[in-house]
Parts: structure tokens; sequence; C-alpha cells
């Protein structure tokens, strides 16, 4: 990364996460209740990091990109969202949003005290 080689890689930076979370049973017995299938996704690496691995990444980088909207997902998407809120397709979509938002919410807090 830009920080020097003793910085640790993204991918590096969630699976220290997901170690963390693997080692730390009181985090993840927190973090459960909140994220339904976590001990799956825990046990698998791969899809840990693609479930979470975004929302680490962006907690990581102290969130820069959710200043733009609530949701933290690009502009033009969170405008057209919006407009049409109604429709079928765009309502799942919100729903899903708001979903990742209570989880990120812990990811947030659990992140907080994982070092670096």
């Amino acid at each position: 990364g830009p920080l020097g080689s003793a910085t640790l890689s993204d991918e590096a930076f969630i699976e220290q996460f997901r170690q963390e979370l693997l080692n730390n049973q009181m985090l993840r017995s927190q973090l459960i209740l909140q994220i339904p299938g976590l001990n799956d996704l825990v046990n698998d690496p791969l899809l840990f990091r693609e479930r979470l691995g975004p929302l680490i990444l962006q907690r990581r980088y102290g969130g820069y990109n959710t200043a733009m909207n609530p949701f933290g997902i690009p502009q033009d998407e969170y405008t057209r969202l919006m407009a049409n809120p109604d429709d079928p397709d765009n309502k799942k979509r919100i729903a899903e949003l708001l979903d990742q938002q209570a989880i990120d919410e812990q990811l947030r807090n659990a992140i907080e005290y994982t070092p670096e």
C-alpha cells in the first residue's frame, strides 16, 4: 500500500479480522446476533471476504465514501433508487441496503476494538 510494506494489504486486513472473530468468542457471539450465518462465514475465508470484506475495508479507510449518501453507495445508484423508490427492484435493493446498514453498525463497533 501507499503507506509502505508494513501496512497490511486489504486482503490481509480482512483475514486478520476473520481470525480475530475466530479467536474472540465474545466478539463473535455479539456479532452473531446481528449477522445471521456469521459462524458459516467465519469458517469460510472466501465467503467471508466476499460478504464482509467491503464493509470491513470501508471501516478501515474511515468510510470515506459514506459521506455521499446514507448508504455509502455510488451517488448515481442512490439517485436512481430514490427517484423511483416504489419500483419493486428498487424496493428490494433499498431493503438490502437497510439490512446492510444494521450489520455495518455492528461491524464498525467490532472493528474499533480490533488492533491494526
